[in-house]
């Protein structure tokens, strides 16, 4: 399958996800939402740099550009890694061969996206007390995008899970979607209510 989705234009990948077919579904969609949220946080830094803008400002926004940009690589391919774990897994499930392995990746897969949008959402916050402040709503709509692909991909963790039957990873990734939702919220909170906008 490889870069597949990712490359597919958007028009293509929306009829695919609306199509009757396995993938791509939930898990890749999350991962499409937070590269559109990570997206929105490069775009806004791309406009808080050079020109009319403090030295300090750029050389920081530099050091969050460059570390966005390596997280929307990762993002990006999740899009197509949420896709082929998932279609690997029902296969060994068809085949009567569902393993730990199958199941722990197809819960990797999101749960990567849970982190990487904890991370964007992070460098959001971030970015929004010095970006140029005409793009205060695009910071807005990257963190709304941002929460929303964190909680849809948690979903898509959690479904795997019980068909685990190594509890010690389990047990850790419970505890770590809980710790990643009470971060989340605090900085969604942080960044849509401190903001003046909304």
């Amino acid at each position: 399958m490889g870069d597949r989705f990712i490359k597919t234009p958007v028009a293509g990948y929306i009829s695919e996800l609306s199509a009757r077919s396995m993938v791509p579904g939930g898990g890749s969609a999350s991962a499409l939402a937070a590269c559109l949220g990570a997206g929105l946080n490069l775009m806004v830094i791309n406009f808080s740099m050079g020109k009319n803008m403090p030295d300090k400002v750029t050389s920081v926004m530099k050091v969050f550009r460059d570390k966005q940009q390596e997280i929307l690589e990762s993002l990006e391919g999740s899009v197509d890694g949420d896709c082929e774990a998932f279609t690997e897994l029902m296969k060994a499930l068809s085949d009567g061969t569902p393993s730990d392995e199958k199941y722990i990746r197809a819960a990797k897969e999101p749960l990567n996206v849970c982190r990487k949008s904890l991370e964007s959402l992070e460098i959001t916050g971030l970015i929004a007390k010095d970006c140029n402040k005409n793009l205060m709503t695009d910071v807005i709509s990257a963190a709304h995008m941002l929460r929303a692909s964190f909680w849809s991909a948690r979903v898509n963790v959690e479904i795997n899970l019980p068909g685990i039957k190594d509890a010690a990873f389990v047990s850790v990734v419970r505890k770590e979607l809980e710790i990643m939702a009470e971060k989340i919220a605090e900085l969604h909170g942080n960044v849509t209510s401190g903001t003046g906008v909304f």
